[in-house]
């Protein structure tokens, strides 16, 4: 047994001790945690990969304090630990906003941080040792993280600025902060105050952050002595490195513009970088979109709903309008948009291919790619698409051609009708 420790003495004499390689040595990373007689068990776990179309940090933070930390257990009706309380919520809440921006951008395997309070003495305040605690966790683990960082909680009692307060402490104290910071930057203020000058507060945040400096080298020196130094190799993301310089290139400079501004209608700038965006999108095919997404039609339905597709339908329809050469095969409802078939009229031959019901029934019985169909009542919705549809088609259409024979005599009826020959119909002017 390897077991490594390591000791933090606050400004006022007390110690904070981390040991690592004795307790829970199943976790990817695992300490214990003391100050006085309170004690905190923090452990880390994480997938050993991705779930498959995951694009963000699936991270989860749990903090408990047991009944049994404070000499009492569960009795009566009662016999387990209840539900968590605002205030191991709240806790929670402060080891996860410090802790989810460090880890990597393209890490989306899931990562659970459970941090247990298994003795409390009631003169210290854990809350303010949860992040010291998870950070300790983690940096001892192999999982790809931008730490270390601790939290420590800031009190002016007296004039005289006091790190981690004592709960008799902190009644005194007229500035209450809880800060969060790595080595280098301050990541996270939240807490309350009197009315206090600007030059207060600084000073504040100055002796959290030199007090969290020392927590951090603390578990620097921990991580060389585990050998954690190195972290696992993961691939949850294959970027396109000439896409990223390209957006950055093409849209950098526009949207910092934007922001520079001083626009305080919110919606105005929304509206403006969304119209970046579209201008560089608009270079693309939808099939191109389909492949820089990295998504296929289904999944941006399931993502984004129907009405981004939609768009992003739209502007592939405008940017191949103006194209020559092509033959263009468009989704079913693309033409059911107004605006769609004018992107096209006059400027190419819109052709319909006209397919009996029961034919198209055949052809999609098996099919699972197309969103609008995945429901228990496929066969009405199909007959419900298609009785609002036809007519749409045959008044957009400059030429119908039945489309019920093989694919390769459809594809030569098409020739024929474009060409002039009586293969084809019209539209009736009334349909």
């Amino acid at each position: 047994m390897n077991v490594i420790t390591k000791t933090v003495s606050l400004p006022d004499g007390r110690t904070i001790s981390i040991e690592t390689g004795k307790v829970a040595k199943q976790a990817d990373g695992s300490c214990v945690l003391r100050m006085g007689n309170t004690v905190l068990l923090a452990t880390v776990c994480a997938a050993k990969d991705a779930v498959p179309g995951t694009d963000f940090m699936p991270l989860q933070v749990e903090y408990k304090e047991k009944y049994s930390a404070f000499g009492r257990f569960p009795g009566g009706f009662t016999k387990r630990e209840g539900k968590a309380s605002d205030y191991e919520i709240l806790t929670c809440r402060l080891v996860d906003r410090a802790l989810r921006p460090l880890f990597p951008d393209n890490f989306h395997a899931e990562v659970y941080v459970n941090i247990i309070l298994y003795s409390a003495d009631g003169v210290d305040m854990p809350d303010a040792l949860a992040g010291l605690a998870a950070s300790a966790a983690l940096a001892v683990s192999d999982i790809p993280f931008g730490g270390p960082i601790s939290e420590v909680r800031v009190a002016r009692i007296d004039g005289q600025f006091v790190i981690n307060p004592t709960f008799e402490q902190l009644e005194k104290a007229d500035m209450d902060l809880m800060v969060a910071a790595t080595y280098e930057n301050i990541m996270m203020v939240e807490g309350e105050m009197n009315e206090v000058s600007e030059q207060d507060l600084l000073e504040a945040l100055k002796a959290a952050h030199e007090a969290i400096k020392i927590h951090c080298k603390a578990q620097m020196e921990l991580m060389e002595e585990v050998g954690s130094t190195v972290k696992r190799e993961y691939c949850h993301e294959e970027n396109d490195e000439d896409l990223r310089k390209a957006v950055h290139d093409a849209c950098y400079e526009k949207a910092y513009a934007i922001a520079a501004s001083g626009n305080r209608n919110k919606h105005e700038r929304q509206d403006a970088f969304d119209a970046i965006c579209e201008e560089f999108k608009a270079q693309f095919t939808e099939e191109e979109l389909e492949e820089k997404a990295g998504m296929t039609v289904s999944e941006i339905f399931e993502k984004y709903g129907e009405e981004k597709f939609r768009d992003m339908e739209h502007d592939a329809c405008v940017e191949l309008a103006g194209l020559e050469g092509l033959v263009i095969a468009s989704g079913g409802g693309a033409f059911t948009f107004k605006r769609n078939v004018e992107a096209f009229k006059g400027k190419d031959k819109i052709v319909f291919l006209d397919v009996p019901l029961g034919i198209i029934k055949s052809r999609l019985k098996n099919d699972t790619t197309r969103p609008l169909l995945q429901r228990p009542d496929r066969d009405r919705v199909m007959k419900d698409l298609y009785d609002s549809r036809y007519p749409i088609y045959h008044a957009a259409a400059d030429i119908v051609v039945k489309g019920k024979n093989t694919p390769l005599k459809t594809a030569f009826a098409i020739i024929d009708a474009v060409s002039g020959t009586d293969v084809a119909e019209k539209p009736h002017k009334n349909a």
